[in-house]
């Protein structure tokens, strides 16, 4: 989760995009896996680099914050600071920031460098990298000159793990930024950048699991709070194919397929919370399973080709040495930052993933091959890329979210561009002394009632008012229809007044004899 809202820059390496490549001596880069810059090093020359940058606009003369979160598969180094490590360079419209990450940059010690207004490397924070991902926020700060760090923390609740350290180089560009990876030949050095977010604000979060959100006192403000959310809600079955239309056994091991799954639909707005798989095991198995949702896409249609497309969220891991030979319906759990929302009426496939154990001793899954009726269809892969669908098999499954709730009371509560506001069950209501809705292009209810009231009611280009049951009422001073052309009764008798020049009233009875009326001379 991040930590900064990255209103001046959000790049996640979805792609290369704008950023210009100043790749040397050896060095490249570019985009892998998919969501992640590659530095790769492994060929440099001593002066070399694998480098991206770009001018992404203004940051000006006030505070900003800076979040990186990156990898080190192999930490190079060099004599030189400059040519060891990862390198960022943030400019803005006074001083820059200019730091080295790495280990051993200066022949002794691991850590962070920043560079200080002479063009000093100083060292101000001694750590060992190891191959795992970190997180490093800055804020930058007092007139552009200091910096504070955290590394793998939360600076909206923990302490920095440094303080005021002199960023103070003078800058060139305001707005340009560079990301780079040094070292030598010998050493093949290798970084991934996950992403690089850069802002004038933190993200505040506020999360109850149980029970209400409350905001309360004089003034309120939330700026740029993308979600809120209450997630104490009742658990429900999103969506389902019952472990009584099992019919045979999928095989999941080391060196043959290694992933099965099914496509489904998400009905409603839904926060993931757990699904099911019926499996047991063949021989003596060892490891961990894991439950993958991804995005679907296909060719021709959901429920004939479905596969998955982007990697959601990663259950936690469930240790299969448990499992016997009896099917079991066996759950996997999301957590955290898994427990991701679902958008409602939405494709997702769902997918158990295993590759520990060999052939012999195997992890097996159980599908139905008879008389599939699911309206997905089951997928399998070798290696998490290349999927095949095959749509005469569906795989018994249950994926389970939480419903979210959301309340906003008070003197006040605003909702401005608010788009679609929903009562799935129940009643909406708006009250107190101003309750607007303006553009509302269509107000509907289902049951019941629906009711205008005040000194001025007012429905603009009402094309149709319909009362299904009961009557229909206009009442008041002034019940005005406009170019009203018909009214027929329930035995379809009617009255027909034309008020395009008319002079004369015909009324025809049911044999067509007519009178005649005119209107005074």
């Amino acid at each position: 989760m991040a930590y900064i809202n990255p209103d001046l820059l959000q790049e996640d390496w979805d792609a290369l995009g704008t950023w210009d490549d100043g790749d040397a001596g050896g060095g490249v880069s570019d985009i892998s896996p998919a969501g992640q810059l590659y530095l790769d090093c492994r060929a440099v020359d001593p002066t070399g680099r694998a480098y991206r940058s770009k001018d992404f606009g203004t940051i000006g003369t006030g505070d900003y914050y800076i979040e990186l979160r990156f990898s080190g598969d192999v930490w190079d180094n060099t004599a030189d600071i400059s040519e060891s490590g990862i390198q960022l360079n943030v400019q803005a419209e006074t001083k820059q920031l200019l730091t080295y990450i790495g280990n051993d940059l200066d022949g002794s010690t691991d850590g962070i460098w920043v560079m200080d207004s002479g063009g000093t490397k100083t060292k101000v924070l001694t750590k060992t990298w190891d191959t795992s991902f970190h997180v490093i926020t800055f804020f930058v700060h007092n007139s552009q000159t200091d910096v504070d760090i955290w590394i793998d923390t939360d600076p909206a609740t923990e302490a920095a793990d440094v303080t005021d350290a002199d960023c103070s180089h003078a800058t060139a560009t305001d707005g340009f930024t560079a990301i780079s990876g040094r070292g030598s030949a010998a050493g093949n050095g290798e970084y991934h950048i996950d992403y690089l977010y850069v802002g004038t604000r933190m993200i505040y979060t506020m999360a109850v699991t149980v029970g209400e959100i409350a905001l309360t006192g004089i003034a309120n403000i939330l700026t740029s709070a993308r979600t809120l959310i209450c997630s104490g809600g009742e658990i429900a079955t999103l969506d389902s194919y019952s472990e009584s239309n099992h019919s045979a056994f999928f095989y999941l091991y080391n060196g043959g397929n290694n992933y099965i799954g099914q496509s489904f639909t998400n009905v409603n707005a839904t926060i993931l919370d757990s699904c099911k798989f019926y499996l047991n095991k063949n021989g003596t198995i060892t490891g961990s399973a894991y439950a993958k949702l991804y995005s679907e896409k296909h060719n021709t249609a959901y429920g004939v080709d479905s596969v998955p497309d982007q990697l959601l969220a990663t259950s936690d891991a469930f240790d299969v040495s448990g499992l016997t030979a009896d099917l079991q319906l066996i759950t996997f759990n999301f957590s955290e930052a898994n427990k991701i929302i679902l958008n409602a009426l939405t494709y997702y496939v769902i997918v158990l993933n295993y590759s520990v154990s060999v052939w012999n001793n195997r992890l097996q899954c159980s599908v139905d091959i008879t008389t599939p009726t699911h309206s997905g269809n089951r997928i399998s892969s070798s290696n998490g890329i290349d999927w095949t669908a095959t749509s005469d098999d569906d795989a018994p499954f249950y994926v389970y979210g939480i419903a979210p709730t959301f309340l906003l009371t008070g003197i006040d509560n605003i909702l401005t561009r608010g788009y679609g506001i929903i009562a799935d069950v129940g009643s909406f209501t708006l009250t107190g002394i101003d309750a607007i809705i303006t553009s509302a292009r269509t107000m509907a209810v289902a049951v019941g009632e629906f009711t205008l009231t005040g000194i001025a009611t007012t429905l603009t280009s009402a094309r149709s008012i319909v009362a299904g049951v009961g009557q229909f009422i206009l009442t008041g001073f002034n019940v005005v229809f406009k170019g009203f052309w018909q009214y027929k009764t329930k035995n379809t008798t009617s009255w027909t007044n034309k008020t395009k020049n008319a002079t004369t009233y015909t009324q025809k009875s049911k044999n067509d004899t007519s009178w005649t009326y005119k209107t005074k001379e």
